[in-house]
């Protein structure tokens, strides 16, 4: 029935091979007692879990009923352990909350044993053992002789064919040792009891077969199973071979793991047994994890706040790589102590010359740094990684304002000879004169072209919606002021039109400069928020400030900007506006008289605004 080949089993150990079994070749009745005695350490506990499936022999064979263990798989040593064997351990281990009843039905729930079936069978087994009275006592309500007669009748429940008990009677007196091998031994007439103990006088007054341990080695066997085989396992037949695989797959099939809805069950009894525990690990894990959510939440509102503050910087100051700059490191470095030392007594009757010429060639030599702008360089520059940046634009150092031409108006009431199609750094320069022959602004004339520019737009449309809200768009006969209307399609195609022009306003409000210097106020209309601003005598009344939505003025409907009606920008080529004469090039800055006969190669221009988001700005 059951017969060990020459089995050895080793434990890697520090780097070491420690041998716990040297070769043990054993065989054994269907029906015996059998002692296995030894010094501690000599190898019977691991010959007891190699019997009994809990632990794999390194080398050898496990023959069970004719047929070899080499070729077992987990399922296979899991259908043998449930169905074949019975355990009895010395410590009991009996699940402390269940009652003894439902202890030993544990085992017939692993092999999915039904609920009725399962609940006589453990009675029958618990009345073997002589506690049906004590079916509904908890294991803390045992004594140790009890307690191990439960451990017993749940070996014998599901009614294996062989019985291993680890040192059965170690934890007992003497008396109840003797009950408890009494018991063993009636067990023993119709199967295999296999036990390990250290007592070697009960091993002499209930065993049927003694065998001896020494050093993983077998040194002694008193009653030796010699009978031999009709055939061999290694040398069954072909079809025995298959009769015996056969066999082994329809053990296998046996049921061995238990019903999930009994798991489960056994799973919430356990929790509720143990109430205060199971709040307690609740709370305490609850609490870690709230704690590492806040930690993980914090760190990433942090890292996101860190990543705004930065696209925010960078968007409104992003990195300028020019052919010259100043070196401000080493210009914060420059103090008095660059200044030439002088010898105070020297000051009391002369005055001596500080030479700025030096410090200012000083500056120009030491504080200035000159990029190395080529090919080599350009190279490098385009081989950053994507991911690094969000949008990278070429200047090429010119002035786009030179070649956008719109229409001007001096008096909106009247055509005057000054009226026509001027280019915006024309009209800047107007302004900018008008300013200068201001008392109160002539300070200021020089900065107008400062406060509005036309700029390249970022290739990147995504980004610019990251950082800009658009407030109105005109799309096939009707402008949209609601964004979310707007399709992917057409943002895309608003932001891909290469005629398009985004006007940028700030809280939908746009500089009066701004609008001047675009041609969207007349001159007289832009005097007067001039001459408004500083309480002027020459404010007209009667042209107001248009635009401003004070008093009866209701400020600008989009269609001024957007739309069939709105105004365009023309942009000519340089060969269209400046005219060569011997020597030099002459700028025009009027469209008539100029080249009017070839503006059909400009590129004229629509406006479809959109409103930048002051407060959160996302992407850089």
């Amino acid at each position: 029935m059951l017969e060990l080949k020459n089995i050895k089993k080793e434990y890697e150990v520090a780097g070491g091979v420690v041998p716990a079994l040297k070769g043990v070749s054993l065989k054994f009745r269907k029906s015996e007692f059998v002692s296995v005695l030894g010094p501690s350490g000599c190898g019977k506990t691991t010959l007891l879990n190699i019997i009994g499936g809990l632990d794999h022999y390194t080398s050898g064979d496990l023959i069970i009923n004719g047929v070899s263990t080499k070729e077992y798989t987990d399922r296979d040593w899991d259908t043998y352990r449930n169905h074949s064997i019975g355990f009895i351990f010395q410590s009991y281990h009996l699940i402390p909350h269940q009652t003894i009843l439902q202890n030993v039905e544990l085992a017939l729930m692993i092999a999915g044993v039904g609920k009725h079936e399962r609940r006589k069978r453990a009675i029958e087994a618990l009345d073997k053992v002589g506690l049906k009275d004590k079916i509904h006592n908890r294991p803390n309500q045992l004594s140790g002789g009890q307690a191990q007669r439960v451990a017993i009748a749940r070996a014998l429940v599901n009614d294996p064919e062989i019985v291993l008990a680890d040192e059965p009677t170690g934890a007992l007196d003497s008396k109840t040792s003797v009950q408890i091998m009494e018991l063993l031994k009636e067990i023993s007439r119709d199967r295999l009891v296999i036990m390990v103990t250290h007592n070697p006088e009960l091993a002499q007054r209930y065993s049927t077969r003694i065998i001896r341990l020494l050093d993983g080695a077998v040194i002694g066997d008193s009653r030796p199973f010699t009978v031999e085989p009709p055939a061999p396992a290694a040398e069954l037949s072909k079809k025995d071979k298959k009769h015996a695989q056969k066999e082994r797959k329809k053990s296998g099939r046996r049921q061995s793991a238990m019903p999930a809805r009994v798991a489960f069950s056994l799973s919430l009894k356990n929790l509720l047994s143990k109430r205060k525990r199971t709040a307690m690990v609740s709370v305490a894990g609850s609490i870690g994890i709230i704690g590492v959510s806040m930690v993980l939440a914090i760190s990433s509102g942090v890292q996101a706040y860190i990543n705004d503050m930065q696209d925010d910087m960078l968007s409104g100051n992003p990195v300028s790589i020019t052919e010259t700059a100043v070196d401000f490191t080493s210009l914060m470095s420059l103090s008095s102590a660059s200044t030439p030392d002088i010898d105070i007594t020297k000051l009391d009757d002369k005055v001596y010359v500080n030479s700025l010429m030096e410090t200012l060639g000083t500056f120009a030599g030491e504080f200035s740094t000159t990029n190395n702008i080529n090919e080599r360089y350009l190279s490098y520059i385009n081989s950053i990684p994507r991911e690094y940046y969000n949008v990278m634009q070429y200047d090429y150092g010119f002035d786009v304002a030179n070649n956008i031409y719109t229409d001007f108006k001096v008096d909106s009431a009247a055509e005057t000879a000054a009226d026509g199609t001027l280019s915006i750094t024309a009209i800047r320069g107007m302004y900018a004169q008008i300013l200068s022959e201001q008392e109160d602004y002539a300070e200021f004339a020089g900065t107008i072209a400062t406060v509005a520019t036309f700029e390249e737009l970022p290739d990147n449309y995504q980004y610019i919606l990251s950082q800009y809200d658009i407030i109105a768009a005109y799309d096939g006969g009707e402008i949209i002021t609601d964004a979310s209307l707007l399709t992917d399609e057409q943002l895309e195609a608003i932001f891909d039109d290469k005629s398009s022009l985004i006007m940028v306003t700030d809280a939908e409000t746009i500089p009066d400069l701004m609008l001047g210097q675009f041609g969207y106020l007349t001159q007289k209309e832009f005097l007067n928020y001039a001459f408004a601003a500083v309480d002027n005598e020459l404010y007209d009344e009667e042209v107001g400030l248009v635009g401003s939505g004070q008093g009866d003025d209701e400020g600008f409907d989009y269609s001024k900007f957007i739309g069939p009606d709105s105004k365009t920008f023309t942009w000519y080529p340089n060969n269209q506006i400046y005219q060569q004469i011997p020597g030099m090039f002459v700028y025009k800055p009027y469209l008539s008289g100029n080249f009017a006969e070839s503006e059909e190669n400009g590129i004229t221009y629509t406006t479809p605004p959109a409103r930048y988001r002051p407060i959160v700005r996302r992407g850089g």
